[in-house]
């Protein structure tokens, strides 16, 4: 007769590989013994099916008002072949100016399923004007790419929005920045008189980059030092731009305000970007920190002492930064050999265990003390991969998870092994106990042999 069986297969829900697959199911019964092989099962896992909400992000018009400086959008990634979920999505920024944008990147979207990635924009304060585009490559594991625009206008704002702006520009503790909003605010007036497009636009360039200054500056109070000296660099390039528009006028009524009102600004920046480099070469040279910050901290010191006009200092920190980069790029390779050394540790480990799934068991005695060896060679070098990714200030919670799991294998083959020797110990005893006992009996049977001998040979001399 024959009987059909049923074989289900359950796939995980992530890290699937599409393709073609099979299983030859086995028929057991108790202690393991084949009783038939069943025909090969074939299974196929599909590639997941991609579908975008939208291809085009409009950010429409920004400008440099409170408000008016921010846009959203998103786009909404569905997996629309029902059977395989998009994985390994990463979205780049390939085409358009860095640090306008940000966005979340979902990691997973099941089957059938869907997940919104957001775009935020955030006018900077160095931005200039005109259309703006961005292009960004979203890709994946096994569900293709798609490239995605975005695109915004950045203009001025009108003279009655520069005077209400002006009015309600926060105060900073300095003397110079007082005078330069008075002066900012003399432009602004003298400006509504003129009827050349290309002064008003200079008078425009002077005004946005003084405000976006004045706004940088004012949120630096209880800001730590490295969002310091990232608003003065950030600070200063609003300043060129407040700079070039104010040398650009040619009208004298309209200079004669311009210009006093960036020299104030300008005396702002040099004073406290000379104290922040003070401070951030006091902290660096205390020690005690990573390749990592580092690498940034030399960096701020070389674009600030560049900006400053000290080229000999820029270029110093420069070599700085480049020995560091060095550091930190060697530190991540030797990590990255030392945890492959321990993965091969752990294999030679294992081949000389036997294995069931997570489990490991010595069956061998003699093999013990060279798993227990390979398993601890693989403790020191992820334990020592882990210190030089500390030392280069990177994450280090893959590393320390894996050697959770190693020292848990190492821990069970200790406790399995001890187990496994007092078995045999046990199974030793008993066997010399048999033994013991068979030689006993054979003894007392040996002596009752010869008694009775005796007693025959007694019997027949009489």
């Amino acid at each position: 007769g024959s009987k059909s069986v049923q074989v289900e297969i359950e796939v995980p829900e992530r890290y699937l590989k599409p393709g073609n697959y099979w299983v030859k199911p086995r028929i057991l019964r108790e202690y393991n013994v084949d009783v038939a092989e069943l025909e090969q099962a074939n299974y196929t896992i599909p590639k997941p099916e991609m579908k975008l909400s939208g291809k085009k992000i409009d950010f429409g018009k920004l400008t440099f008002e409170a408000g008016k400086d921010t846009a959203n959008g998103s786009i909404t990634i569905s997996e629309v072949g029902g059977y395989t979920p998009i994985e390994g999505i990463s979205i780049s920024l390939k085409k358009g100016e860095e640090g306008w944008i940000a966005y979340t990147t979902p990691t997973y979207v099941p089957p059938g399923g869907s997940a919104a990635v957001n775009f935020s924009l955030l006018l900077p304060p160095d931005a200039t004007l005109g259309k703006k585009s961005w292009v960004f490559e979203l890709t994946t594991v096994h569900a293709g790419s798609a490239e995605i625009t975005a695109e915004a206008t950045v203009y001025f704002p009108g003279l009655e929005e520069a005077e209400r702006a002006i009015a309600k520009l926060p105060q900073l503790p300095y003397p110079e920045a007082k005078d330069a909003v008075q002066n900012l605010r003399k432009l602004i007036a003298s400006s509504k008189e003129v009827t050349e497009l290309r002064e008003v636009a200079m008078v425009m360039s002077v005004y946005s980059g003084a405000r976006s200054f004045i706004e940088v500056f004012s949120g630096l109070g209880n800001s730590s030092l490295e969002e310091r000296v990232d608003g003065i660099i950030i600070a200063k390039r609003s300043l060129n731009r407040a700079k070039i528009g104010s040398e650009s006028l040619e009208y004298r009524s309209l200079k004669k305000f311009a210009i006093p009102a960036v020299e104030a600004l300008e005396a702002v920046w040099s004073r406290e970007a000379k104290s922040a480099a003070s401070a951030l070469e006091e902290r660096m040279s205390r020690g005690g920190v990573d390749y990592r910050r580092a690498i940034a901290d030399y960096r701020r010191l070389e674009t600030l002492y560049s900006l400053m006009g000290d080229e000999e200092k820029a270029e110093e920190y420069g070599a700085k930064r480049e020995e560091m980069e060095r550091l930190y790029y060697e530190a991540l390779a030797r990590a990255t050999s030392l945890q492959r050394g321990a993965e091969e540790e752990l294999e030679l480990a294992r081949k000389l265990s036997l294995n069931m799934k997570e489990a490991s068991v010595v069956v061998n005695p003699f093999n013990y003390e060279r798993v227990i060896y390979h398993a601890e060679r693989a403790l020191d070098m992820l334990e020592e991969s882990k210190a030089l990714l500390e030392r280069a200030g990177e994450e280090t919670q893959i590393v320390d998870s894996r050697i959770e799991e190693v020292l848990r294998w190492k821990r069970n083959i200790e406790r399995v092994f001890r187990l496994y020797l007092i078995l045999l110990l046990l199974f030793f005893l008993w066997f010399v106990g048999r033994v013991t006992l068979g030689l006993i009996r054979w003894v007392r049977d040996s002596e009752a042999l010869a008694e009775g001998d005796v007693l025959l040979g007694a019997e027949a001399g009489s």
